[in-house]
């Protein structure tokens, strides 16, 4: 944009006034004696002026024409466009290209890939490494990092050109992060970021390892390079419809729960019990129950994990169609436990927390427990 504006101020420009001829003395006053070299090209022919400074009004820009040794004065506005600077010229966006452009995008910190993605054949974003198919991407968070992404814009650039025996100049010898992003025509953008200086908390170096241009971005703006994978992910690891299901038997610790479920006639056992013949308090903390197992969320995500032993909790489901799904909770250590589906090791770590803490599960399934004791005592 800015370089048609210069191109159209150009071949329209045309002199206020005129104050005569130039000497040494005038041109060092006007600042032309330093001046803006602007030469527009069409083809055969090119025309050259040179922009000097402001008057002391402010209403007008000292200009002269090569070949002409007159100062003449244009209007501020077309003077402040032709009054070029390098940085001007440059795109301040983070990456060029649009939001929509995008094929896929890589961000890794220190030695660590946290997250690599790309446009599958559906449109949609899906995870490059098979490792990680497992898991369910949220394509709306996904678009969300990708938004920021292609429309930050740099406050200030530092340096241009900057080779890499002085990357340790802004600590890119030893970057924080990086973001590589290729776009649908193939193009791609290296980027490398450092927490530099002393004003990191409030700044973030940014270098574009193929121009080598250096600029600064505010922290809060690059927090995307702060996230891991389960940022990106689908919030809770399934979301079970009760109208599906005829049946749910749950071991916990050893302790044998079995529920019959029929939500068409609203009639619910527990261990032989009828929930709904307790009322709408009973049902209350049985559809809890049910909800928090059946929309439990993850703590964190280990693809790379190797479950071993027994589950200390198995919840099976039996749909009305006759088909099963198993849930399998192993131990991973004294707060967190591997999630296996169906058999196979989901990648998704589930803390005791979500099990037993306030709202989850086993906490409404001890409301209803004690909640039936009393109603039968």
């Amino acid at each position: 944009d800015y370089l048609t504006n210069v191109c159209t101020y150009m071949s329209t420009l045309t002199a206020a006034t005129d104050y005569g001829k130039a000497n040494d003395s005038k041109k060092a006053s006007y600042g032309l004696d330093k001046p803006i070299k602007i030469t527009c090209d069409n083809g055969s022919d090119k025309f050259t002026i040179y922009v000097g400074k402001m008057t002391p009004s402010a209403d007008y820009y000292y200009v002269m024409v090569e070949g002409n040794d007159t100062v003449f004065a244009v209007d501020a506005l077309n003077g402040s466009v032709l009054n070029a600077s390098e940085s001007l010229f440059k795109s301040n966006k983070l990456v060029t290209c649009s939001d929509s452009d995008v094929q896929s995008f890589n961000i890794s910190r220190g030695d660590q890939e946290i997250l690599d993605v790309q446009i599958d054949s559906n449109d949609l974003w899906a995870f490059s490494q098979d490792k990680y198919k497992i898991l369910s991407l949220d394509n709306t968070k996904v678009a969300t990092a990708i938004s920021v992404i292609t429309r930050l814009e740099a406050e200030k650039f530092i340096t241009a050109n900057l080779p890499k025996n002085e990357y340790s100049k802004y600590g890119f010898d030893k970057p924080y992060a990086q973001l590589t992003v290729k776009s649908k025509s193939g193009n791609s953008t290296h980027l490398l970021f450092s927490y530099f200086g002393d004003d990191a908390d409030k700044y973030t170096y940014v270098l574009n390892t193929d121009s080598g241009q250096v600029g600064t971005f505010y922290t809060s703006d690059v927090d995307f390079i702060e996230k891991n994978v389960g940022d990106f992910l689908v919030d809770t690891v399934q979301q079970e419809d009760i109208g599906k299901a005829s049946k749910l038997d749950l071991n916990y610790n050893g302790k044998l729960i079995s529920f019959n479920i029929d939500s068409d006639k609203t009639q619910y056992d527990v261990n032989g019990t009828d929930i709904d013949a307790l009322g709408n308090d009973a049902l209350g903390f049985f559809y809890n129950f049910y909800t928090a197992l059946g929309s439990i969320k993850f703590s964190s995500v280990d693809v790379d994990a190797v479950p071993s032993g027994e589950p200390s909790i198995t919840a099976d489901y039996t749909y009305k169609d006759g088909s099963h799904k198993t849930m399998q909770f192993i131990k991973s250590d004294d707060t967190n436990y591997w999630l296996m589906i169906n058999g196979k090791y989901s990648g998704y770590i589930i803390r005791e927390n979500y099990i037993t803490g306030t709202s989850a599960f086993m906490y409404w399934y001890n409301k209803l427990d004690s909640f039936i004791a009393q109603s039968t005592t």
